[in-house]
């Protein structure tokens, strides 16, 4: 008896693992059925979308809408022409600095209006909802009275673009956390800076950064504003000049560039939401 007891707990553990990696292997297998699913779909819709232009590209003039290859073939070409490189780099600049100033600022006085009462946060709540509904082209004349039409300009209308997406998300962010928690750690004498740290700023960070992530969408659009109606320069510029010569393969070409360089920022802010979301789980 003794040892067929000792026989059933040498064998315990192994059965116990043997069974837990029976149930990992099965709940992986859906997921990975998912994203395979997934893949197949983006697939299926993007050669779908190339179907259907080459088939309406046929029954318009090239000078219109050119077909997928001629858009390709120009990619290609100004994917390695310094024009390409140097009209980003120039684009990039006003982009940066005003997305840095957007997130300084945003997250600052998102902070400062969730963390203030309710009803003194309505009145601060109007103001972001009317920065966030303001046609910011039509605010541009105004921006080239203050500031002129150089790089301050610029980044002045990136910043206009972006800054009250973000604030707006981390306000909600920050009245969104769980006041069960933040009352209780008060009763047992936290410190402001503390409960905000340890409980008002993880449960934030998910609307921080899909404010980031909104407010870096809406920067790229401000960004290519601005040197469309303000200075032509950068990718403005390449916009008008392939625009105003009817080369609209190469315009296609260009704005798929300026596009797909928008997906790469994206993924790079939803990298980063990835890795601080681990702190928040």
């Amino acid at each position: 008896m003794a040892e067929t007891n000792y026989r059933a707990e040498t064998l315990a553990p192994t059965v116990a693992v043997t069974r837990e990696e029976g149930k990992l292997s099965t709940a992986l297998r859906p997921r990975r059925f998912r994203l395979s699913k997934v893949r197949l779909m983006q697939i299926v819709s993007i050669v779908v979308l190339l179907g259907l232009w080459k088939i309406i590209s046929t029954q318009t003039s090239s000078l219109t809408l050119p077909g997928p290859v001629p858009v390709f073939v120009a990619l290609v070409r100004l994917l390695f022409s310094w024009e390409f490189w140097h009209s980003l780099l120039i684009s990039v600049q006003s982009l940066a600095l005003g997305y840095a100033v957007s997130v300084v600022i945003g997250l600052i006085a998102g902070v400062a209006v969730g963390l203030i009462s309710r009803k003194m946060g309505v009145i601060f709540d109007a103001y972001l909802i009317i920065g966030l509904s303001v046609p910011i082209a039509g605010l541009i004349p105004v921006v080239v009275m203050v500031f002129g039409i150089g790089l301050a300009a610029r980044v002045m209308v990136v910043v206009l673009f972006a800054v009250f997406q973000i604030a707006i998300n981390v306000v909600t962010g920050v009245r969104e956390a769980d006041r069960s928690l933040v009352e209780m750690a008060h009763s047992f004498g936290a410190s402001y800076l503390r409960v905000f740290w340890r409980i008002i700023l993880p449960d934030a960070v998910p609307s921080i950064m899909a404010g980031m992530r909104l407010g870096l969408g809406r920067g790229i659009v401000g960004m290519v504003t601005s040197e469309l109606i303000l200075l032509s320069v950068g990718v403005g510029r390449m916009v008008v000049k392939f625009s105003s010569s009817f080369q609209t393969a190469k315009l296609l070409a260009y704005l798929i560039l300026i596009v797909s360089f928008g997906v790469v920022m994206m993924a790079g802010v939803q990298w980063l939401e990835r890795r601080l979301t681990r702190w928040y789980k």
